[in-house]
């Protein structure tokens, strides 16, 4: 889930936003009065540009992070974690696009066993849930965690 354009970022240190930084850069290097084009030609020149969540963030969204998502594009994002085993959202976890899957299941499982128990559905080793999950959700240690699990 895309979060925000990766250019609204700011820095965390001085505020600074990316055309911010790109007008500065310009002005250094002798350019009084950039144009847009004069920024473009600046950064696709730009020497080692990398972006870093302990450097950068979203004004309007801070729980955003940088991270390479399936279209192996950079981007601003969330990562969301649905449980529709019912048919219905019983969990709805938001995680931070630079944390792994692996990481983020045992909450969402954990968040998701509650809001079944508040309606008298709790997973349980003799009525155990089906869980879907993609991929990236399928480490050795994490199956073996959920192997006769509820």
């Amino acid at each position: 889930m895309e979060a925000n354009a990766l250019r609204a970022i700011v820095r965390r240190d001085s505020g600074e936003g990316y055309r911010e930084m790109l007008v500065r850069m310009a002005k250094e290097s002798g350019v009084e009065t950039p144009t847009v084009e004069d920024l473009i030609q600046l950064d696709r020149k730009r020497k080692g540009k990398t972006l870093s969540n302990a450097e950068c963030e979203s004004p309007t969204g801070p729980d955003a992070r940088i991270a390479k998502l399936k279209d192996d594009l950079t981007h601003l994002a969330y990562k969301p974690e649905l449980d529709l085993d019912t048919g219905a959202a019983v969990a709805a976890e938001m995680h931070s696009a630079d944390r792994s899957d692996t990481t983020t299941l045992p909450g969402t499982l954990e968040s998701a066993a509650r809001h079944l128990a508040a309606i008298s559905a709790a997973p349980s080793a003799e009525a155990p849930t089906e869980m879907v999950a993609d991929k990236g959700y399928h480490t050795r240690e994490v199956l073996k965690t959920l192997d006769d699990g509820p």
